[in-house]
């Protein structure tokens, strides 16, 4: 139980798809939240990924399928999808369609290459914390820790 608050999607920022976790926690500091993200990334996460059997993936794939081939049951869900692809100067309104195509062409071991490499081999990561007062001091020392451990970050 890291916070009150854990929530993963995908983002997309300037064409760029990504993965984002927001975790929110009165109780952990910022540092201890990426600290477990990453164990969790590095653990649970990447074994389900890169060891995912085929009857599993398949069904991934196909509940993935129907939620992209699921008819939207008001107007305003397909306005807000059409608008957000303009807000975002991306004009390829049928990138469901597109989307379905690329998921039924898909192969697991595809897949599992793709996760490896962009986030396993070569992640690119952007982070932000946004500590409360009472946890900067203690953020401040598991910043260092990192530091100290990965002089590239």
């Amino acid at each position: 139980q890291l916070g009150y608050y854990v929530f993963v999607t995908l983002e997309y920022f300037r064409r760029v798809s990504g993965v984002a976790f927001i975790i929110q926690s009165s109780s952990k500091s910022a540092g201890y939240l990426s600290e477990r993200m990453f164990t969790y990334i590095n653990g649970e996460m990447k074994t389900r990924l890169l060891e995912i059997k085929d009857d599993e993936f398949k069904a991934e794939v196909d509940a993935l399928r129907n939620e992209k081939t699921k008819k939207d049951n008001k107007m305003d869900l397909e306005f807000e999808r059409y608008w957000l692809r303009i807000k975002r100067n991306d004009m390829r309104f049928d990138l469901r369609e597109q989307d379905v195509k690329t998921l039924d062409a898909l192969k697991i071991e595809e897949f599992k290459d793709f996760a490896n490499r962009m986030l396993y081999k070569d992640p690119k990561i952007y982070e932000i914390q946004a500590p409360s007062k009472s946890h900067q001091e203690e953020n401040q020392e598991l910043l260092n820790e990192r530091i100290e451990k990965n002089p590239k970050i």
